[in-house]
């Protein structure tokens, strides 16, 4: 009952109101603007929780996970197929690489992402989500939509940890010159 609920509050809204090319357009905008909070994030500042479950770093890495299983997902409804998604590597985080190239990879997943909606969809196409069960194409392009706002409002919250703010006193006092 609460998948529905979540389903009805998190995605239905969106997919009723708009065509494939405004949600298409939405998740890009708000992909580019998580992708843009994170240019001046230093190495030590990427390790910062402040108070979220996961660090910017893992958290990075596990929206980049997602934006590759979303287009994995819609590229198989291209082709006329289900894909199972595979939550499992959802939690995975950055297993250690540097912030740089999770960046990296985290663009690299949203221009995947892009790719992938450029194709005509077979509109009746389904595939399981472990939250809110079967979703169309449409319905996934939201879910990410909401996904993004989430981890924004996430990545947002933490930038504003003092926590956060240590850290990047901590990144400038390294790099300042001695004397």
């Amino acid at each position: 009952m609460l998948t529905l609920i979540r389903k009805r509050i998190s995605i239905h809204p969106r997919v009723q109101t708009k065509d494939w090319e405004a949600l298409l357009e939405e998740g890009l905008v708000a992909g580019w603007f998580f992708d843009s909070l994170l240019e001046d994030i230093s190495e030590e500042a990427a390790a910062v929780r402040g108070g979220c479950p996961q660090s910017i770093r893992d958290m990075v890495a596990h929206v980049a996970d997602v934006n590759y299983g979303v287009a994995n997902i819609l590229e198989a409804f291209t082709r006329g197929r289900s894909l199972q998604y595979d939550a499992s590597t959802l939690y995975k985080g950055a297993d250690g690489r540097p912030f740089a190239e999770v960046r990296a990879d985290h663009s690299n997943s949203l221009m995947r992402l892009a790719e992938s909606t450029g194709r005509p969809l077979n509109p009746n196409q389904t595939s399981w989500h472990f939250q809110y069960g079967r979703l169309k194409g449409k319905e996934w392009l939201a879910t990410t939509i909401a996904h993004y706002a989430y981890h924004t409002r996430q990545l947002e919250r933490i930038k504003s940890s003092g926590a956060y703010r240590a850290a990047c006193r901590a990144a400038r006092k390294q790099t300042e010159p001695a004397g």
